[in-house]
């Protein structure tokens, strides 16, 4: 027969063997769930689209990893071969494809829009941009995807179909850098649709990011300002404080 006392802390032991139980299992969902947004969100880009930018991630590792600047060459040669072969395997036309339009913007009277698509997956970010020039490309004011780019906002998500320019290399890339071009492709695109991604989330710019940054850092100094006075008194009080102990301590 067991005691009470050896009842009641068989008791205790289970209750806590359960409600570890029920602590790991709690860790275990919410580790599973966290995992099923990423896949998630990973399957709700097109696959192609996926395609490509694994095609920069792989590229930007093996470029990164380079001993120097010959074999970095050699990265940059096969991503455009690889590019090249994706866009004529796609036809070059994408349909579909989901980001997030971060700059619409328009010449004198708006005859034309220029417009720039930021795609981001896998660490990569990939801008496909509709851009005029001499005042040839972009946008059109006649042309109806101008109609549908009236309704957005820079930072919206967006799904936008469309044809892939082609270049000499492959793709049409307008980065500066040969490093730019693999590890944050820009891509010139003719932009035939677009519209609003109810699903998506909104995205800041760079600057408005990094503008917000700096404010939150100059919050201490702001606040310092704010409160001047009151530091000044606090400091004048402590000084007469501490010359009275002082002079106490003489005495």
């Amino acid at each position: 027969m067991l005691t009470k006392m050896e009842g009641m802390h068989m008791n205790s032991d289970n209750k806590f063997s359960i409600n570890s139980k029920s602590f790991v299992a709690l860790i275990i969902a919410t580790f599973l769930c966290l995992i099923s947004s990423q896949l998630s969100a990973q399957v709700s880009l097109n696959p192609q689209q996926v395609e490509l930018h694994n095609i920069s991630k792989r590229a930007c590792t093996e470029y990164n990893e380079g001993k120097n600047d010959i074999q970095k060459s050699e990265v940059y040669n096969q991503v455009n071969e690889q590019k090249s072969e994706f866009g004529g395997k796609i036809n070059w036309h994408i349909s579909e494809w989901k980001g997030n339009v971060m700059k619409i913007s328009t010449n004198q009277g708006g005859d034309y829009a220029d417009v720039e698509i930021v795609s981001e997956h896998n660490s990569i970010e990939i801008s496909f941009e509709d851009l005029s020039t001499l005042g040839f490309g972009g946008v059109q004011k006649s042309d109806a995807v101008y109609e549908q780019l009236k309704e957005l906002s820079e930072g919206d998500p967006v799904i936008f179909s469309g044809e892939l320019n082609k270049g000499e290399r492959g793709i049409e890339e307008l980065s500066l850098t040969e490093q730019g071009s693999i590890c944050s492709p820009e891509f010139g695109i003719n932009l035939t649709s677009i519209k609003l991604n109810p699903n998506g989330e909104i995205k800041k710019s760079n600057a408005v990011e990094f503008a917000e940054g700096v404010k939150e850092g100059l919050k201490p100094f702001i606040w310092i300002i704010d409160n001047i006075g009151l530091i000044i008194t606090v400091i004048i009080v402590f000084l007469i404080l501490n010359a009275f102990t002082k002079k106490k301590d003489q005495k």
